[in-house]
């Protein structure tokens, strides 16, 4: 037998162990042959989402080379160094590293080959179920089922040179290292840590203050550079956390009086943490990532009802300058009635339009601003009459309290674009008439739909004498007819919805409801979810298989461990529930890690977004979705290993 037939039948009983890294590998192609095909696909890009879905499908392709290319180095590495000792023992006998290095090189070129052309075959069998689902979600007409030659092109050149550079990249540096040095690298596992409490407090005070860097974050979006720092600064406290914490609590608790197998455990674990570290910090921070933006993607979908409820509190609500013939709102109930609806309330009111200027500002800083005026008799009242239709917009109400003749109250629906005032003291003009006001507080509650047509969004509350004042100066055009209905349920509104905008057609009228702002909103936030789902689930696979291997890398070490602690009395339970003890460290460590990180990332992501009991429902299925997920790779992980590492007993 020469040497290249030896080489090549040792790398074939490698087969169990390259499984592991080739079956992300395939799903890593096949996921992104799914979205640049359904990106590459005409008319994707049309329409008023079309921008958005390019932007997203796009991202998703990057994120999903970019995992892979993190992931699959780091499986070669490992699978590499699991070898070491054999590459070093061919090196004794006669073969030269050059002949190791090409033999490496090859192995992988083959792998990456087979892994681009699976994943092809995968993607393009799954491709017409991917678009038709897409298609659904994003309401688009569905088009060719039909897997394009530039598909095919951009992802075998994307993944042809990550395979390339990850072979040329280890074969040269297994042909680099001496005999001696491959040897060692087999047998890294058992370095043992010394105590360092000082650099576990150290560590932990920073990851304290990455913590509270992020969760005390403010209500605008982080810059980039502030990002990457607050990570890279969790990342290196987590690395040292688990390097020295670990460490300095299992020689503790080896000073404490234990015996038995619960000793050996830890003595086994201590000696496991200083490789353990960087997979865990690895597994950990994408764990986090992973969770975080999932629970961001599905918070916000779950959280879409109650903000369309927010922007649009009213069911359906028609507004129309004073005097134009409008459907009245007897004939909207009677409309949504026969459209099966229950109505829990109703008004009919009107409003002035007018202009105010900031006081003490400059004309090209602080020009006039449309405002829609409003009687605190009339504001409070649609706020209760609201809280009867949607109870839970309680929590944004406050009613305002009376008010002298000067002043006012500034509601403003979007506090977080308008920003603080320039100062308090405004002038109003409502037709001929002119006020100097004081503003006495400004709120944030919303009685009216968003973009009402004539009206505007921001609203000034006045006291019953004031307004009255300037109805009576105003003109024509200045005085709106708002009528508005609260009904139940609002989703089933739409053939209510779209019977009022006939009747309202060709005037002046313009009919906003909630149905339509829901319904113009779940594309988005549904395509986010789909996709989130797809990265979800390679980043779980590529997550599982690596924490496997990582188990696998010591099973012939725990074969001689195993049979030596036989030998000293050792029963077959005993060692059972120790592997299982550091098989159920080795996966849940890093989710419990993963999660910390996500939570405080997600406290700081309800600052921005207000709708916070969603996110936190959505969020937390999120989390127990990806523990059953890891729990499902640690019963199989603990099975097939002790079928390997059980035959030792």
């Amino acid at each position: 037998m020469n040497w290249r037939r030896l080489l090549f039948k040792n790398s074939r009983r490698q087969a169990a162990r390259y499984a592991s890294y080739l079956a992300p590998s395939v799903v890593a192609v096949a996921v992104a042959v799914l979205f640049v095909n359904f990106l590459l696909e005409p008319g994707t890009t049309t329409g008023p989402l079309g921008r958005f879905i390019e932007a997203l499908l796009t991202v998703s392709a990057v994120v999903v080379v970019l995992f892979s290319a993190f992931f699959l180095l780091y499986f070669h590495r490992l699978l590499l160094r699991l070898r070491s000792p054999e590459f070093a023992l061919f090196t004794v006998l006669g073969v030269t590293p050059r002949q190791i290095g090409r033999l490496i090189a090859r192995e992988t070129a083959v792998l990456g080959v087979v892994a681009i052309v699976c994943g092809w075959v995968l993607g393009a069998g799954l491709s017409p179920l991917f678009d038709w689902t897409l298609e659904r979600v994003l309401a688009q007409s569905p088009g060719p089922w039909n897997v394009r030659p530039a598909t095919f092109l951009v992802t075998g050149t994307l993944f042809g040179a990550m395979f390339f550079v990850d072979a040329l990249w280890s074969g040269t540096r297994i042909r680099r290292q001496s005999p001696i040095a491959l040897f060692h690298a087999g047998r890294r596992t058992q370095t043992t840590r010394k105590p360092r409490p000082f650099v576990a407090l150290l560590s932990l005070a920073a990851l304290g203050s990455g913590y509270a860097l992020v969760a005390s974050h403010g209500a605008k979006p982080p810059s980039l550079q502030w990002t990457l720092g607050t990570l890279a600064l969790v990342t290196v406290a987590t690395y040292g956390l688990l390097r020295s914490g670990l460490s300095t609590f299992f020689h503790w608790r080896r000073r404490s009086s234990r015996s038995g197998m619960r000793l050996v455990v830890g003595a086994r674990l201590l000696h496991r943490l200083s490789d353990h570290a960087g997979t865990y910090t690895v597994v950990a921070i994408l764990t986090g990532m992973a969770l975080t933006g999932f629970g961001a993607a599905f918070g916000i979908q779950a959280g879409t009802a109650a903000n369309a409820v927010h922007v649009d509190p009213w069911t359906v609500q028609w507004v129309a300058p004073l005097g134009i013939h409008e459907p009245s709102l007897s004939a909207g109930k009677r409309i949504a009635h026969e459209n099966g609806l229950r109505i829990q309330a109703s008004t009919d009111i009107s409003v002035l339009s007018g202009n105010l200027w900031y006081q003490h500002v400059s004309a090209d800083r602080g020009g006039p601003v449309g405002v829609t005026v409003m009687p605190r008799t009339v504001f409070n009242r649609l706020g209760s009459l609201l809280l009867h239709s949607h109870p839970h917009l309680g929590v944004y109400w406050v009613p305002v309290p009376p008010l002298g003749k000067r002043e006012a109250v500034l509601d403003l629906p979007y506090p977080l674009l308008t920003g603080p005032l320039p100062n308090r003291n405004i002038n109003l003009r409502v037709g001929t008439r002119s006020l100097s006001l004081t503003i006495r507080t400004v709120t944030q509650t919303r009685v009216l739909n968003e973009s009402a047509g004539g009206v505007s969004d921001l609203l000034l509350i006045v006291n019953r004498s004031t307004y009255a004042k300037l109805a009576a100066q105003s003109a024509g055009a200045d005085r709106w007819s708002v009528r508005s209905l609260g009904a139940s349920p609002w989703q089933a509104s739409g053939p209510t919805v779209t019977a009022l905008h006939h009747m309202a057609a060709p005037s002046s009228v313009t009919v906003t409801d909630t149905w339509t702002s829901y319904r113009t909103s779940i594309p988005v936030f549904a395509s986010l979810v789909f996709t989130s789902g797809f990265l979800g689930g390679l980043l779980c696979l590529m997550v599982g298989a690596l924490l496997s291997l990582r188990l696998f890398a010591q099973a012939q070490e725990d074969r001689r461990q195993f049979r030596a602690l036989a030998r000293m009395g050792a029963t077959p339970s005993e060692t059972r529930r120790m592997m299982t003890a550091e098989i159920a460290l080795l996966f849940i460590l890093p989710w419990l890690l993963g999660a910390a990180d996500s939570t405080v990332a997600m406290t700081a992501f309800t600052h921005l977004y207000t709708m916070t009991a969603a996110v936190w429902t959505a969020f937390m299925a999120v989390m127990i979705v990806y523990l059953l997920a890891l729990l499902g790779f640690f019963a199989a992980s603990r099975a097939s290993y002790w079928r390997q590492v059980g035959r030792a007993l």
